[in-house]
């Protein structure tokens, strides 16, 4: 189960520890184009993001959720909630799940530091930013009003978009407003992860 959740932080963190940037509040929506959204990711250092995120798996589903707060000298503290499934020597007769809780701190180095229980955390500061222009442009929309980017990632390419290789093609949607990302959410292979931004 760590693996899987390991896994999702780094997805989570390719958009969670933004480099902090400034937004210079231009918002170009009728023309926007992949360098928009580009220049949207680059330009968005939030104080709050929740990201919630689904995994089926053979066993049932299994939910986790995480609650980053950004520090002004490039920290975040991460409090999370992620389900695993019980062993026998857990309980597993009794209740099928249990929710494992904590906080950790990630460090403006990337170094993390916490409850013993976190998810292996240590895949954090790869894969800090997402590559546009790694997606294929066949593989591209984007929405009339301009605010919304939907692509399709094949797994081979993954790791040039993402910063993190993953088990199956991926699609990707990301909301931009004023100039910032505002919220996205990344699907694949039976797991989904969402996450929304307040600055």
């Amino acid at each position: 189960m760590k693996r899987i959740i390991s896994a999702l932080m780094i997805v989570c963190c390719i958009f969670a520890l933004f480099a902090c940037a400034k937004n210079d509040g231009g918002d170009d929506t009728a023309n926007a184009t992949v360098s928009t959204f580009q220049d949207a990711i680059a330009n968005t250092s939030p104080a709050f993001a929740k990201i919630e995120t689904k995994v089926e798996t053979s066993l049932g589903e299994l939910k986790a959720t995480f609650e980053i707060t950004y520090k002004e000298d490039g920290s975040a503290v991460i409090e999370y909630a992620y389900e695993k499934f019980n062993t026998i020597d857990e309980g597993a007769a009794d209740e099928e799940k249990t929710t494992v809780e904590g906080t950790v701190t990630r460090a403006a180095d990337g170094t993390v530091s916490g409850d013993a229980t976190a998810p292996d955390l240590s895949a954090v500061t790869a894969g800090t930013a997402i590559d546009l222009s790694a997606v294929k442009a066949e593989n591209v929309t984007i929405s009339e009003s301009g605010d919304t980017l939907t692509a399709t990632v094949a797994k081979d390419d993954t790791d040039a978009v993402f910063g993190a290789e993953f088990p199956a093609d991926v699609t990707f949607v990301v909301t931009v407003n004023a100039g910032k990302v505002d919220s996205f959410t990344i699907t694949y292979e039976g797991a989904e992860i969402k996450c929304n931004y307040n600055f």
